[in-house]
């Protein structure tokens, strides 16, 4: 004959071997990557959000290996508590600091109301509720959030908070109208159990795309000016030349040049260079349009492609970031940097070839500096 108390108590010491795992493994991977600098404070909150349920769990297996007894309020008080930590990860940098406050203060109130109910059974709606609309909240933010940034993390973080969300009115039924406080207290806790290693699961993935995503942008950007490098230039185009053959569309490209870079970098340091570079930066894309890809070739030397564009209007173009520029002056450490620029440009039609298209610009660029610098020579 099968020992059914036996049984019971494997698969709760099982579960509990299962979750205090997870938490475990969680919590030492996201104390590893909490010092990532985007997205610190939240890391820091899922940090401390496993770091408590690893304690929990901890104390509930003690508990229910010795058969200790203790006060549901506690209990009650503590995931409240937790689920509030949960709340502050997903809120961080992205609310403003008003629904941080707000977010501590509720759950902080709804926990210490825990304490001035006696009855198990209020202290279970009492936690059923907190859950139903802490878990709601949670679940849009994070469904927002992947939407946002293209990180199925969030969204996974969003569907375990939606289950917990949705587990709780089933809880309030079997209480309220089945009078079943048992199985009302095992959904509230499968329903938390399996939400929250959903949200550890979540957690996890969206460090990875979120790294992922830098790793792809530090490959395609120039990280100090932000624009595209050359290879991001490459891919950008793709779109633009397949468009511009197929419809013999022309397709423009300026090439500039800051005129005496070195000496600027000589005279005045490395840093002011840099200074120099992103406010030379800063001039093209005022100067883009929607469509328009802006790069930073290397060194000093920057490329504005402008789709359906002919030579007049990108010579106008070239002019007027060259006119900005030498009419202006870069401040570093209060010292006055003024600089001119020089410009090539090339136009072509229907079958584009980039690298044809950019040996024409880097021609007239030639001849600008050859012929005097800080002016506009558009190849014909």
């Amino acid at each position: 004959m099968i020992d059914k108390t036996l049984d019971s108590s494997l698969l709760v010491n099982a579960l509990f071997v299962l979750m205090f795992t997870a938490v475990l493994s969680f919590l030492i991977i996201s104390r590893k990557i909490r010092s990532d600098e985007f997205d610190a404070e939240s890391s820091r909150f899922y940090w401390i959000y496993f770091l408590c349920a690893l304690v929990g769990w901890g104390v509930l297996w003690i508990k229910e290996t010795l058969g200790v007894v203790s006060d549901f309020r506690l209990s009650v008080f503590l995931y409240v508590g937790v689920t509030g930590i949960l709340v502050m990860a997903v809120l961080s940098q992205r609310e403003r600091l008003c629904c941080r406050v707000v977010a501590i203060v509720v759950h902080l109130a709804v926990g210490l109301l825990a304490f001035f109910i006696s009855s198990n059974l209020d202290l279970l709606l009492l936690a059923s509720g907190a859950s139903m609309v802490s878990y709601s909240i949670i679940s849009v933010i994070s469904f927002k959030r992947a939407a946002v940034e293209n990180n199925l993390g969030h969204s996974i973080i969003g569907f375990a908070a939606l289950l917990v969300g949705i587990a709780a009115p089933f809880q309030i039924y079997q209480v309220v109208f089945r009078d079943n406080f048992e199985q009302g207290f095992a959904i509230l806790f499968m329903a938390t159990t399996s939400g929250f290693v959903l949200v550890g699961i979540g957690y996890l993935s969206s460090v990875l795309v979120r790294d992922r995503q830098k790793l792809t942008e530090f490959a395609l950007m120039d990280p100090l000016t932000g624009l595209h490098n050359r290879r991001g230039l490459t891919l950008s185009m793709d779109v633009t030349l397949n468009q511009a053959s197929r419809h013999d569309r022309k397709v423009s490209v300026i090439v500039a040049d800051i005129d005496h870079f070195k000496k600027i970098n000589d005279r005045h340091g490395h840093d002011a260079g840099d200074s120099v570079l992103r406010a030379f930066s800063e001039s093209l894309k005022r100067e883009s349009r929607e469509g328009d890809v802006c790069a930073r070739l290397g060194g000093e030397e920057f490329a504005l492609v402008l789709p359906e564009t002919d030579a007049a209007s990108a010579s106008a173009v070239a002019e007027r970031i060259r006119s900005t520029v030498a009419s202006s002056q870069v401040t570093f450490k209060n010292q006055s940097i003024s600089i001119t620029s020089s410009f090539g440009v090339a136009t072509h039609a229907g079958q584009i070839n980039l690298e044809s298209l950019f040996a024409d610009a880097d021609m007239a660029l030639y001849k600008a500096k050859s012929t005097g610098r800080n002016q506009v020579c558009v190849n014909s």
